[in-house]
């Protein structure tokens, strides 16, 4: 491969972030509201390096069914990709119990004040890894420090077309999106599909053209 691919290879960085889903047998929290967030009880940012911050970011995807989902990101990523589900539910419930749930509760499960009494356990609960995934490895590229940028993502493009017609690889993913064709943006969904709709149509010219000479 050309040095400047290689080096823009080597400069990529891939990210990591997860999604733990549940869906609650009753809606816990209050109408309207659209995100959960728990604080730190540390104060110390060298307790939670990368991002390590577990738990601390929750959205209402649903009221109807109730479904929460927590994004997890960075070290706290990493480490729930080694977790079982039960193991991700069981420490899940029990940060949003001892951050929402009012410390005042009778035997029914009810209090005196207006605050949340009752969290039940999920029904269910869907996790993703995407680094364990051997189709994806990661959720999104990034690029490193010391990268040329846009000169970067030019060179799979650049690469692809000197292999048109002759050549079997092809690169594709958001990250080789260089605005060369409508609709091959970087960074996005579109542009990944567009990329690789690209690159196979490229190898189907080659298979064909070399099965004709053959």
């Amino acid at each position: 491969l050309p040095g400047m691919l290689l080096g823009a290879i080597d400069r990529l960085g891939v990210c990591l972030m997860n999604k733990i889903e549940m869906l609650f047998p009753s809606q816990w929290w209050p109408d309207g509201t659209g995100f959960l967030t728990i604080a730190s009880e540390n104060g110390n940012a060298n307790d939670f390096p990368l991002g390590n911050m577990p738990w601390s970011h929750w959205i209402v995807e649903e009221d109807d069914p109730p479904i929460l989902v927590c994004y997890a990101t960075g070290v706290f990523a990493e480490r729930i990709e080694t977790m079982t589900n039960e193991e991700i539910e069981t420490e899940g419930v029990e940060a949003l119990r001892l951050a929402f749930l009012d410390d005042v509760m009778d035997n029914d499960h009810c209090n005196t004040t207006h605050g949340i009494a009752y969290i039940p356990d999920p029904v269910r609960t869907h996790v993703t890894r995407w680094r364990s995934d051997p189709f994806a490895r990661g959720s999104w590229t990034v690029f490193k420090a010391g990268t040329k940028g846009m000169e970067d993502v030019h060179a799979f493009q650049q690469f692809n077309s000197k292999q048109r017609g002759v050549g079997n690889l092809y690169f594709a993913g958001e990250h080789t999106c260089d605005g060369s064709v409508d609709g091959l943006d970087i960074g996005t969904v579109h542009g990944a599909y567009l990329s690789g709709t690209l690159a196979a149509k490229e190898l189907l010219v080659h298979s064909r053209t070399k099965s004709a000479n053959s």
